[in-house]
């Protein structure tokens, strides 16, 4: 997405966490924007949860340029810390996912079907998030930061939340709720493991001595 070649790791992943700050405030103008108009209730609150995933970023930004100034035990707790906290966003959002399917499968769906617009707005939050997941694992991997990489699987996160607005608009065209439904258990029980593990395997690294 730009050259890198003569850039250090610190540069490249703060440089992706800038990035990522610029494209997630970018996607809250689309949602409200488009949520307002759309008068989706559901795209305004998805606008919300962006906004606090911009958030998220400036603590890994953060994060990264406290670590690379300060190294020892105490860049270990904070690297832990934030990748904890992004562990927590992301099992929220798998844990919401499996509940909205339990809801759904013991009361019903509400009726209410997105609009084209909200529709089309989420499939272009979904395909953004998507890259935004590649491109940033793609640095947190060559650059070997962990932070980064915790960064990476919250945007897989909140691609699946788009990739859910889209199942369960066709979901109910086709009345198939239970279609719905097992997406969403499906997905939440992935992302809840996956936040699950990735807090444990940076718990195990604190533990491990600094050569």
């Amino acid at each position: 997405m730009y050259n890198s070649a003569n850039r250090t790791p610190l540069q490249q992943a703060m440089r992706v966490s800038v990035l990522n700050i610029v494209l997630n405030f970018l996607l809250v103008l689309l949602k409200t924007v488009t949520g307002i108009l759309a008068k989706s209730p559901v795209l305004v609150s998805d606008a919300v949860h962006s906004a606090a995933d911009t958030l998220c970023t400036v603590l890994v930004l953060s994060g990264i340029g406290y670590a690379a100034n300060h190294p020892g035990i105490l860049a270990k707790r904070l690297q832990t810390a934030v990748i904890c906290l992004l562990s927590v966003l992301i099992a929220g959002t798998g844990l919401r996912m499996m509940y909205g399917g339990i809801v759904l499968l013991t009361e019903g769906s509400n009726g209410e079907i997105p609009g084209t617009a909200a529709v089309a707005a989420g499939a272009v939050c979904m395909t953004v998030k998507a890259m935004m997941f590649l491109f940033t694992r793609r640095y947190a991997i060559r650059t070997g930061n962990p932070m980064l990489l915790a960064d990476a699987f919250h945007h897989r996160a909140d691609c699946a939340s788009s990739l859910l607005v889209l199942i369960s608009v066709g979901a109910a065209f086709l009345q198939c709720l239970w279609a719905d439904a097992l997406a969403r258990l499906l997905l939440g029980g992935i992302l809840v493991v996956s936040a699950v593990s990735l807090c444990g395997q940076s718990r195990r690294q604190e533990t491990q001595p600094t050569e």
